[in-house]
């Protein structure tokens, strides 16, 4: 298993639940060059690109989910 850059605690600990339980995970992370610094900033919104990363998470679980059906 591959785990790749993990650019948070959160997807450290999701690769080595996946690890501890011998299953396969897909991990995104939506990176921006500040979070939280100024008022208003947590969320992103869609000109950040938010609406874009929901559509690629979209279309990568539906071909996971038909892959597993297999």
């Amino acid at each position: 298993m591959h785990f790749g850059n993990c650019p948070e605690s959160v997807a450290a600990a999701l690769y080595s639940f996946a690890s501890a339980r011998h299953k396969d995970v897909i991990c995104f992370a939506h990176v921006t060059n500040q979070m939280g610094q100024t008022e208003g900033d947590f969320e992103k919104g869609e000109a950040d690109g938010t609406a874009d990363a929901l559509a690629v998470i979209a279309s990568v679980a539906r071909s996971a989910m038909k892959i597993a059906e297999t």
